[in-house]
C-alpha cells in the first residue's frame, strides 16, 4: 500500500457523496494474502473536517475491523496488521483530495476465494453524515456485499 491509485485499473467501484461536496470512491483488490481497499476522496479540506469512516467485515458478523480516515492525513485501524498509505493529490480535471491504500490480511477478516466482504462507510465534511444507500450502521445485512475474486 503505497497511497498511489495509479496502478488500480478496475471500473468496478462503490460512491458515496456528500451534501457538502466531498466524494469519496472505493475500489477493492486482493492477492493471496491481503484484501486492499482505495478510498479516494474530493475534498481541499487539510483540517480534518473531512472524515470518511468504515467498518469491514465477514457476513457473520465476526471480525469487524474499523478504519477511519482524516483529511488531516491520519488514518486509524483497530488492528496492529491493517497497514495503510496516504496522499495528497488532484484529479485529472484538477480537484483536490487524498488517497488511502489499505492493506488488511484476508485471513484476520475471516475471508477467502468466493466470499463477501460486507462494508459500511459514513463520511463528513463538517456537515451532515452519509453513508451508501439504505445503510444502517447497526444492520450488516444493509453494508454492501463485495464478492471476493
Amino acid at each position: 500500500a503505497d497511497g498511489d491509485g495509479g496502478e488500480w485499473m478496475s471500473e468496478d467501484a462503490l460512491y458515496l457523496g456528500c451534501r457538502d461536496g466531498a466524494e469519496s470512491i472505493f475500489r477493492t483488490a486482493k492477492d493471496d494474502r491481503n484484501l486492499y481497499l482505495l478510498v479516494e476522496t474530493l475534498s481541499d479540506d487539510r483540517s480534518g473536517r473531512t472524515r470518511v469512516d468504515m467498518l469491514l467485515g465477514n457476513p457473520s458478523g465476526k471480525d469487524v475491523k474499523t478504519v477511519k480516515i482524516s483529511s488531516s492525513g491520519s488514518v486509524l485501524a483497530s488492528d496492529a496488521d491493517i497497514s495503510s498509505s496516504f496522499r495528497y493529490g488532484t484529479s485529472d480535471k484538477g480537484e483536490s483530495g487524498f488517497a488511502v491504500e489499505i492493506a488488511i490480511p484476508l485471513e484476520s477478516l475471516g475471508l477467502s476465494e468466493g466470499d463477501s466482504l460486507c462494508l459500511y462507510s459514513a463520511m463528513s465534511d463538517g456537515g451532515a453524515v452519509s453513508t451508501f444507500s439504505l445503510s444502517k450502521k447497526s444492520d450488516m445485512d444493509t453494508w454492501q456485499h463485495i464478492k471476493i475474486r
